[in-house]
């Protein structure tokens, strides 16, 4: 069966955010040069980058309806995570000076980037009190894995702009939020998208299998035109 809508959207978003967060690793100052020397500031650019997708994401999830969706959706979806994912590696490790102000900021927990991080740790704290608010009106433990999910990564935010260096107790906490948070991502999407739609097939096919069982004629199931026959009791 086809995925639901927001669910693309959401493995889509979290696609962009787990190669923003690679550039994030491999930017450390103490590892070899990504293409060009790396920073601190470039780190933090990235970081910001990974923050806003993976905010994004869960917002698109929470707004967008649970509807089946066709493949074309789905490969328009993934192609614009590739498309924005290689435009922030481009400007974080080709053009510097366009993020150098906001990036330094942010490490600095002031100016521009600095409400920005701000920012983003409010906005993970708000889109997971929705899903969890969701969740308890619909009964889905889906949704209430998405909010501690969001929970998770507005903690990691919050520690990473405290962080005072990248081998602080501070940072470590953070990285340990965003790996929980990743974890509990891929659970969701794993259930709705593999055991959800799987249980509901060998369910629908429990039925079928009672239904046909308790009719003693004979009779056949084709495809419009009689193309193709089906099934056949």
């Amino acid at each position: 069966g086809r995925t639901t809508l927001n669910s693309m959207v959401l493995g889509a978003g979290f696609l962009a955010v787990s190669f923003t967060s690679l550039l994030q690793i491999l930017s450390n100052p103490e590892f070899p040069p990504l293409f060009t020397p790396n920073t601190t500031l470039k780190q933090a650019f990235f970081w910001l980058s990974s923050g806003l997708f993976a905010m994004v994401s869960l917002l698109a999830y929470f707004l967008l309806p649970a509807r089946r969706t066709r493949r074309r959706i789905a490969t328009a979806s993934v192609t614009v995570a590739t498309l924005l994912s290689f435009l922030v590696a481009w400007i974080g490790i080709w053009k510097p000076s366009w993020m150098t102000h906001l990036a330094e900021s942010a490490l600095k927990g002031s100016g521009a980037g600095g409400i920005a991080g701000l920012v983003l740790v409010l906005a993970f704290l708000g889109v997971a009190a929705f899903l969890a608010r969701d969740a308890v009106r619909r009964n889905d433990a889906n949704r209430a894995v998405l909010a501690a999910s969001g929970f998770m990564l507005a903690l990691s935010s919050w520690f990473y702009l405290h962080a005072p260096n990248p081998h602080s107790a501070t940072n470590l906490l953070a990285h340990l939020y965003s790996l929980v948070a990743f974890m509990l991502l891929y659970k969701s999407l794993f259930v709705t998208n593999v055991l959800r739609p799987q249980s509901e097939l060998i369910e629908s096919e429990q039925k079928f299998r009672l239904v046909t069982e308790s009719i003693n004629d004979t009779f056949w199931i084709v495809t419009p035109g009689f193309r193709q026959l089906i099934y056949m009791s």
